[in-house]
């Protein structure tokens, strides 16, 4: 608990370990410097990882447990708020994450959901989650405002540096309408989060062509469409589409009606009827507001039509000619590779060797690392996403030391085959698919656009559809397995409410549909800024999952390593928690005990807690430098550039 905030629950393991094996070699702790020895014995193993590590986290972590400072906490919390008059409040200042948890937790066990959270969730649910609506106390407790941070320069001359944080609660009562029988809140909200199954993330269904698969006849079609009552509205556009589905097809038109075929969206049955339904409400609503007097102008305005035509802008947001326009103004793009002279500098050592790019994009990266290497030199790289291997492949045309391989870095391992020198790995998603709105990765109000959050719109699933298969522990899950910001029950909590919405009012069809979702209930179930605690996050979450990144990054690394030459050194540039927990979880899984340690430890947990003693592989990983940060004129220059670089080196045992 102690070192929580690191995510590295194998340092957490050994440290216990040493200082245990300490105690029972030489009895119990007499002093502080008796308990730094151990960490001065430890420290050189996570110098890199962790160079801060201080002995006086764990005095702290110890101290709260001893004096049972948490249950104290909890205590004087709940006493307080039963001797507070109605309208009473009550200040508390904390200094550590754990004080601010318990703060946390003690308000969401006596808040109440206000009237929309109230008609998003079902009512069998709504006592789990809000756990006060099953008591009888007749008061609840809410933040009378954001919690207020210490400035730091402040915090610096009053109190050592240490930084703290005011929250104001306050008693108010209850709303009696908002009660709910004792028998609804059984059981905990927390055992009905399970891992969803795995998206679909393969080679997509019906990805081949028409002509391959069997185009349809004209017959075929039209009967299609009497089949579901159509028939009329559907053979004018399905006869200009006929041009594509092959010779049939083609033989049934002339060439005005081809040619004007070209200049229609490629839609399936589905989307026609929809566009189609959607002309027709428009119109309806057009007439309805013409009645009572409004002008053209004020109808356009009508939120009820703006919503509409969203949705056709959106059907016009797909088929060959739209993703060539997007092709073409996604080459063009400019993009700014985040850490590029430190990235390319950790990683070229040799300039006639070979070099992998795990993560092309626009190919910042790509160019630099060429630059440096010489005419013997080369370099491959991978991506997922077909607008990035265009323009790879453009590259590839001008310099024929380089090799664009369309395929996810999580088969690193065998679709490249031959030694490398170094792997560069430059994570999440690239400004070009930020700026795009029909990708769906943007949060931004102007770039609304269709909800995807797929890397390679190819295959699997887009988000949109993921959404209307899962349960809400299901989604609760995907939302906590990234969102460390969101304690319990935020995420159970967001799901329900997201889902019961998505019954009532339909799909999430549109980012700006779900961003607005996200801002309605964040006003609600957060204390901080809804954009940043919740619509920021959940897009994240949603997107790491449905592309499986959390897999493909661990396969990666297995992969690369068996692939680096000895010495060989992986760099990856992060910009999430769990990419860098991930990081550091692979390196204590293949790393090596020092003779220090190796004598500090007990010889019957050393495999336990260095598996790579165990693991049989010819090699070790180390950090060959201290993580790496922006500098301040680059975190100017590029507000994206918020990361963190991580240098792993593979050793020969």
């Amino acid at each position: 608990r102690a070192y929580a905030s690191l995510h590295d629950a194998w340092l957490a393991e050994r440290l216990a370990e040493a200082i245990a094996q300490r105690q029972l070699e030489r009895g119990p702790y007499a002093s502080l410097a008796e308990l730094e020895e151990v960490f001065a014995t430890m420290r050189p193993e996570c110098e890199e990882s962790h160079p801060h590590l201080e002995v006086g986290q764990l005095l702290r972590a110890m101290r709260v447990v001893a004096a049972a400072e948490i249950e104290q906490l909890e205590g004087a919390l709940d006493g307080a708020f039963r001797r507070l008059v109605l309208g009473g409040r009550c200040a508390v200042i904390t200094y550590n994450p754990w004080e601010a948890e318990v703060v946390k937790r003690f308000l969401h066990a006596h808040e109440e959901p206000c009237s929309e959270i109230t008609a998003a969730i079902p009512q069998d649910r709504l006592a789990r989650l809000f756990p006060l609506l099953a008591s009888d106390k007749p008061y609840l407790v809410r933040q009378a405002s954001q919690p207020f941070r210490e400035n730091v320069s402040d915090a610096s001359r009053f109190d050592g540096g240490r930084s703290g944080m005011l929250h104001v609660l306050e008693k108010v009562p209850r709303q009696a309408a908002a009660v709910v029988p004792p028998q609804l809140s059984s059981g905990d909200a927390r055992e009905l989060i399970l891992e969803p199954p795995a998206p679909p993330f393969g080679a997509a269904t019906g990805e081949a062509s028409a002509a391959e698969s069997g185009a349809p006849g004209m017959a075929a079609c039209l009967s299609l469409c009497c089949a579901t009552g159509v028939a009329s509205m559907i053979s004018r556009f399905w006869t200009r589409r006929l041009g594509s589905f092959g010779s049939e097809g083609s033989a049934l038109l002339s060439h005005e009606q081809q040619h004007d075929g070209e200049h229609l969206p490629e839609w399936t049955l589905e989307q026609i009827t929809q566009f189609e339904g959607l002309k027709r409400d428009i119109a309806a609503r057009k007439v309805l507001l013409s009645n009572t007097g409004q002008s053209l102008r004020q109808q356009k305005k009508d939120a009820q039509i703006v919503e509409w035509t969203k949705q056709i802008n959106a059907l016009h947001c797909v088929g060959a000619k739209y993703t060539a326009k997007v092709e073409k103004r996604c080459c063009d793009r400019s993009h700014i590779p985040v850490l590029l002279e430190e990235s390319v500098e950790h990683l070229v050592v040799s300039p006639d060797g070979l070099y992998v790019d795990c993560t092309f994009g626009r190919g910042g990266h790509t160019r630099s690392v060429l630059a440096r290497l010489a005419a013997g030199g080369r370099l491959k790289a991978f991506d997922v996403d077909h607008l990035a291997v265009q323009v790879g492949k453009a590259l590839e045309r001008q310099d024929t030391r380089f090799e664009i391989l369309h395929h996810p870095f999580g088969r690193f391992f065998e679709v490249v085959r031959e030694s490398v020198d170094g792997v560069l790995m430059d994570l999440g998603v690239s400004s070009p698919q930020l700026d795009d709105s029909s990708r769906g990765f943007s949060i931004k109000g102007k770039k609304d656009g269709p909800l995807d959050l797929r890397m390679n719109q190819q295959v699997g699933i887009p988000a949109s559809e993921w959404l209307q298969t899962v349960t809400a522990g299901q989604l609760a899950w995907v939302i906590g397995a990234t969102c460390y910001r969101l304690e319990a029950p935020l995420p159970e909590r967001l799901a329900e409410a997201l889902l019961q919405r998505q019954r009532e009012r339909g799909p999430f069809a549109t980012t700006g549909q779900l961003v607005a979702a996200l801002e309605e209930f964040g006003k609600e179930l957060t204390d901080d800024r809804c954009r940043d605690v919740l619509t920021h996050p959940v897009f994240v979450a949603l997107r790491v999952f449905l592309n499986r990144e959390m897999q493909q990054f661990e396969a990666a690394l297995e992969g690369i390593f068996e692939r680096l030459k000895p010495h060989g050194r992986c760099v990856v540039i992060c910009f999430n928690r769990w990419e860098m927990a991930a990081i550091r979880r692979f390196v204590r899984e293949h790393e090596a005990p020092s003779a220090q340690v190796r004598e500090a430890l007990p010889q019957a947990r050393l495999a336990d807690l260095y598996p790579s003693l165990a693991n049989g592989k010819r090699y070790w990983v180390r950090q060959a430098v201290r993580p790496v940060k922006p500098t301040p004129e680059e975190l100017r220059r590029n507000q994206r550039s918020k990361s963190m670089m991580f240098v792993l080196e593979k050793v020969p045992r």
